[in-house]
């Protein structure tokens, strides 16, 4: 029987990626799924089997959110014009002294977690557990990469100016900066022992192939690629291991969410506060909350949830636990229950398609924007990206670029 609703699933699945134009932003995001589903559910890594319940709630987020994209993207409703990037030369300077500032932040970070590790390369997978400030596992020691929290806060806004460059980069079609914000993303993930160049270069490709410039940018994508394999050697034995990751990243994210519902925590229906967490603090200081009395806000909560390791295999060739990843449908199911699968996603796709309809698929700055948004859905495999503030902010400086642009060309040629 579950055999039988599972094919019908895929078949479903196949129906509504056939459907959508490959020129939709969620035709990649509908392959995207429809590959880890796939492979999650053949369990090459011997995971635990994923409910039927969870392979229901994301299939249907999936219909739902194309159903509602092709009825707005129809509608043609859009922002405004958007115009290109005018003045790149100062953008490029702007984008050269943040480069330069983080570089120098990033290099005396690292060399502050070497004294911490105490330079031996065998301990470097601690890195990780000090970055963020969690114990290290056996240690019952919690020690904190930076001084102070707002420190750290500072320093993560600085990696969506990171972000930010790499976009511009991409939009200018400018190598030098490229290739420089290649090298910052490169030293940070060093610094964070993070895959988040992964992250880049599904943005890059997606950016390539719409540009239609893929096999002349192949030795990016090959050097990226490279430095991928090689800072996850650092944290895995062997190409195999490494091999053993990134499956395990994308297809244990999935069954960590089937875990978490199963474990009971955290209790749904928390409107809203889980999928905006991080933006969920700000609110409750605005409105007046007392910082004792946030101990036991959702978002406190869940963070001590996500941060704990879950059981999600008794024999798996690379780990048996996993942390912090657990799709975004997890985030959404937790606000709202059943409905916080459904709405959310109409809530996103309404807003896409108002996005789109806006783009100007020969302008390169819109092209390097779309690719952004389109990578950011691919990452729901893990979390909300594309509903995190530092994502939202890079979309926001390049609306309001391109709008201002655009206006003041218009206001120029009626003079």
């Amino acid at each position: 029987m579950i055999e039988f609703l599972l094919a019908i699933l895929c078949v479903l699945s196949l129906t509504v990626m056939f459907l959508v134009p490959r020129k939709n932003p969620l035709f990649l995001y509908n392959l995207w799924w429809f590959l880890w589903l796939l492979l999650g559910y053949i369990n090459i890594l011997n995971l635990y089997v994923v409910s039927l319940s969870v392979y229901l709630y994301i299939t249907l987020s999936i219909v739902v959110m194309n159903f509602t994209y092709l009825t707005m993207a129809s509608s043609k409703v859009r922002i405004t014009k958007l115009g290109n990037l005018r003045s790149p030369k100062k953008l490029r300077l702007c984008a050269r002294i943040f480069l330069y500032a983080f570089l120098v932040i990033t290099i005396l970070l690292i060399i502050r977690m070497m004294f911490l590790i105490g330079f031996d390369l065998g301990d470097y997978w601690k890195a990780r557990f000090y970055y963020f400030g969690l114990e290290v596992p056996g240690s019952g020691v919690v020690i904190s990469l930076f001084p102070s929290s707002i420190f750290a806060g500072l320093y993560h806004i600085l990696t969506s100016g990171l972000l930010f460059c790499f976009i511009l980069a991409l939009g200018l079609k400018h190598k030098a900066l490229l290739y420089f914000t290649f090298f910052n993303v490169l030293i940070w993930c060093v610094l964070t022992t993070g895959r988040d160049l992964i992250f880049f270069l599904l943005i890059y490709m997606i950016f390539a192939f719409k540009d239609r410039t893929l096999s002349k940018n192949k030795n990016v994508i090959i050097l990226v690629a490279f430095s991928i394999v090689l800072i996850s050697l650092f944290r895995s034995d062997g190409i195999e291991m490494v091999f053993y990751a990134l499956i395990s990243y994308f297809t244990g994210s999935i069954v960590y969410f089937d875990q978490l519902l199963l474990s009971g925590e955290p209790d749904t229906f928390q409107f809203g506060a889980v999928t905006f967490s991080q933006v969920m603090p700000f609110v409750y200081h605005i409105l007046g909350v007392i910082i004792e009395d946030a101990g036991s806000r959702p978002f406190i909560e869940l963070g001590g949830v996500l941060s704990e390791f879950v059981r999600i295999s008794d024999g798996s060739p690379f780990f048996d636990y996993f942390n912090a990843l657990p799709t975004w449908f997890f985030f959404f199911y937790v606000d709202f229950g059943f409905w916080g699968v459904v709405v959310y996603p109409s809530i996103i796709a309404v807003l896409l398609a108002t996005l789109y309809n806006s783009f100007d698929s020969n302008i390169s700055e819109h092209l390097a924007l779309m690719s952004f948004v389109e990578a950011s859905l691919l990452w729901s495999i893990f979390k909300p990206q594309l509903l995190d503030p530092q994502y939202l902010t890079i979309i926001f400086i390049f609306i309001f670029i391109m709008v201002k642009n655009e206006r003041s060309n218009s206001n120029n040629s009626i003079r």
